[in-house]
């Protein structure tokens, strides 16, 4: 795998603080331990059901792509539906391990954003990654974008690890950092910013600026309502079958 930069850093979470002592200690308190145990794991879809949501996959690409998977996408998208599947059921990571709301609501959903990035984008940044998302989708139908996942969650940037090697995907860093804390060398160092946004849409425009040079742009994944929506520009998409996907995107 090429490397965009130095390898990921982050700070190790399994250490607790002792309350009588106040030294630090490797011991994972007896109640999480007995929370680990007791909590059941999710059971794993079917082939059948995983073969289907692929279909979906294949059928919906075109009319988001212009065009359809070719070989190497489907076995790339294959690969990465089975990894956040396998993942998800003992760490939760995405709301469901239904294959089909995957391949709709994830994979498919994430290829929207290519509707609104300019198609000319060299270098782009995830922030927020979580399971990859929209950055991982995106890389496998444009390899020629170099890609930065930022994900302070270690378990998060593990599976990001986990599924760039397992894609066998170059030209892909995971850093696990916080967004506020990255390195001074990766502020001001893209084309576009991306991300799917589930809290303040503003701040995270904010954040994705600093990302992107003079003439770049970030693209967050907007609500449904563009009356809540102070800065950047409201975008919608007009999708097969009626359906809309909107946006938020600003320019630096």
């Amino acid at each position: 795998m090429s490397r965009l930069g130095s390898s990921c850093t982050g700070r190790c979470r399994t250490s607790f603080r002792s309350c009588s002592s106040g030294t630090w200690t490797g011991r994972v308190p007896a109640a999480r331990r007995a929370r680990r145990r007791t909590q059941p794991r999710r059971r794993l879809p079917s082939p059948e059901a995983t073969r289907e949501a692929l279909g979906r996959l294949t059928r919906g690409a075109p009319t988001i792509l212009g065009r359809g998977l070719v070989g190497s996408e489907t076995a790339r998208f294959s690969k990465y539906l089975a990894l956040l599947i396998k993942w998800n059921s003992k760490h939760r990571m995405i709301g469901s391990t239904d294959p089909t709301w995957l391949a709709d609501h994830l994979l498919l959903d994430s290829l929207v954003f290519l509707h609104v990035i300019p198609p000319t984008v060299k270098c782009l940044v995830d922030i927020g990654s979580g399971a990859g998302l929209p950055g991982l989708p995106i890389k496998i139908v444009r390899p020629d974008i170099r890609m930065l996942l930022v994900e302070s969650r270690q378990r998060r940037a593990s599976f990001l690890k986990a599924a760039v090697r397992e894609l066998e995907l170059v030209d892909v860093e995971i850093l696990s950092e916080r967004v506020l804390s990255v390195p001074s060398r990766w502020r001001k160092a893209f084309d576009v910013a991306v991300a799917r946004c589930a809290g303040d849409v503003e701040s995270t425009l904010k954040l994705g600026l600093g990302f992107v040079r003079a003439g770049g742009m970030v693209a967050v994944s907007g609500p449904p309502d563009p009356c809540g929506v102070k800065i950047g520009r409201y975008t919608v998409v007009q999708l097969a079958g009626g359906r809309t996907r909107s946006f938020v995107v600003d320019s630096a």
